[in-house]
């Protein structure tokens, strides 16, 4: 006898049931497939399509960002869908239009355009319309963050050059006098800004910067090759202004707890300022870039002075520079170690590079330039007296030259960790390859054994130089390097759900 129980399938389930079974999807191309499936699973899925939006790069990239951007201004109910928007793009550097074919034609696209920017206020909408028509990508851009109104992470890989409707759409969304039109209701849910970048000339503006800074719900911000103005011995008149950084007001930017700047570069004024309006950070990591990004003035000695706005919230703490050594350190004004950290009772984790501890090597560039350096123990560090006893890790890069200062001031603090670094779990630091595997009987081998003595781990991780330099990690960013750049993202809820294809369902 033939059963007439009818076969469960995906569309009988309730639509809560089915809304979860569909957020475990992790790769968009499956998901659309599961979409197109039957018009009940297409009516249900459809707004998940569009929570996570990342648009890859490629020839047709204007075409599928005007396309995306028509979508969600036809039908708002997918725009309050979306939560985070990745781009990957190169922008056009010279600032002019995509001359390209677009699949949605003026006559479709301009009026709903024109319809939407009726809510801007105090801002040149004819102007804005002109470069729309021009496919001007700042102006698309700009009209597509203007149309997401719930959006919680941005992602872009380089602002659009000349960015005057992008920085317009986040001056009014940090606007003090915030009013009740539209415009000025957008990025009031964004808590993370990564603002990569991948060229060799263009970075983050101190403009945008400062805009980040103050949105009202942000808490991460991970930006890159963010530069100064220039000190006058290199600049003109113009470019020794103050920056917009320095008129951040104290504490005004307290609810960031990340903030990442990479391959980076900030004078004293930019510094003292960011870290006086973001005094309640958990995590900062300044990567220090090349003379390239700014030759702005660069101090270890403000920058821990700046710090002490933080002093009761800070847990990590990563002070790097990018590159080797010798590159940038002849254009730093003050070489000065910073001094002792013993002030915050709250940080944990601490990366440096050697430099910050123990000064510039005396001997720097050509022949000889990774030579050991001979040991002056009165001038090495005292670290048990300069640290706090809150440190969990400890991770030093740039030994290359100075390993051995490096290990005996290490060993010091081992032999002082019980009555001085009670928490202390673990070291770390950097070495050539050749030697990041100690040999028995080595002063590294010793401070292992050491090390397991008293409970500390010692690690020795290779860093990569064979005698050319070295750069930043191929790891992402981030403390433990989760987040990545434009290539891809982790699955902490930055991945982009949806890659743009040539159509949307």
């Amino acid at each position: 006898m033939v059963s007439s129980a009818v076969v469960p399938c995906l569309s009988s389930l309730p639509p809560e049931i089915v809304i979860q079974i569909v957020k475990n999807i992790s790769k968009s191309g499956h998901l659309l497939d599961l979409a197109l499936c039957c018009r009940a699973l297409h009516d249900l899925i459809r707004p998940e399509l569009y929570t996570h939006l990342a648009l890859q790069r490629g020839d047709d990239f204007y075409k599928q960002l005007r396309l995306l951007t028509y979508r969600l201004l036809t039908d708002a109910s997918l725009a309050s869908q979306v939560r985070s928007v990745t781009l990957h793009e190169e922008w056009d550097i010279d600032g002019g239009g995509w001359d390209v074919e677009v699949s949605i034609s003026d006559q479709d696209f301009m009026p709903m355009a024109e319809k939407y920017l009726k809510d801007w206020e105090g801002y040149d909408r004819m102007r804005w319309t002109e470069q729309l028509e021009q496919n001007n990508e700042d102006a698309m851009v700009a009209l597509l963050f203007h149309a997401v109104p719930f959006l919680e992470v941005m992602h872009i890989v380089i602002p659009p050059y000349c960015a005057d409707k992008f920085t317009k759409v986040l001056q009014t969304a940090v606007a003090k006098d915030i009013s009740s039109d539209a415009s000025s209701q957008r990025f009031q849910n964004l808590h993370v800004v990564i603002n990569s970048c991948d060229d060799d000339k263009y970075g983050t503006d101190t403009d945008l910067l400062c805009y980040y800074l103050q949105l009202p719900s942000i808490r991460e911000i991970y930006v890159q090759k963010v530069g100064s103005y220039n000190i006058e011995e290199y600049a003109d008149a113009r470019e020794t202004k103050d920056s917009p950084l320095t008129s951040l007001e104290c504490g005004t930017c307290h609810t960031v707890r990340h903030l990442e700047l990479r391959d980076s570069k900030l004078n004293t004024k930019d510094v003292k300022a960011t870290l006086a309006a973001c005094s309640n950070l958990k995590t900062f990591i300044y990567d220090l870039g090349w003379g390239h990004i700014s030759y702005c003035d660069y101090s270890l000695v403000a920058l821990r002075d700046a710090l002490a706005a933080n002093e009761a919230t800070l847990e990590n703490l990563w002070v790097d520079h990018w590159g080797e050594e010798s590159y940038w350190v002849d254009n730093i004004d003050d070489l000065t170690p910073m001094s002792s950290l013993k002030e915050f009772k709250k940080l944990k984790n601490l990366k440096v590079g050697m430099y910050v501890f123990f000064g510039a090597r005396e001997n720097r560039g050509g022949e000889g330039d990774h030579a050991e350096q001979p040991i002056n123990v009165l001038e090495l560090p005292d670290l048990a007296s300069i640290l706090p006893e809150s440190l969990e890790t400890f991770y030093f890069s740039g030994t290359q030259g100075r390993l051995d200062a490096l290990t005996t001031a290490l060993w010091s603090l081992l032999t002082a960790k019980k009555n001085c670094m009670p928490n202390l779990k673990e070291i770390a630091f950097e070495t050539a390859c050749e030697t990041s595997r100690p040999m028995p009987g080595s002063s590294t081998w010793k401070m292992q054994n050491l090390g397991a003595e008293v409970g500390v781990g010692v690690r020795v991780i290779e860093s990569g130089w064979k005698g050319g330099g070295f750069g930043p990690s191929d790891l992402g960013r981030g403390w433990d390097g989760s987040v990545m750049w434009a290539a891809s993202m982790d699955d902490g809820g930055l991945s982009g759900r949806f890659v743009a294809t040539a159509e949307y369902p």
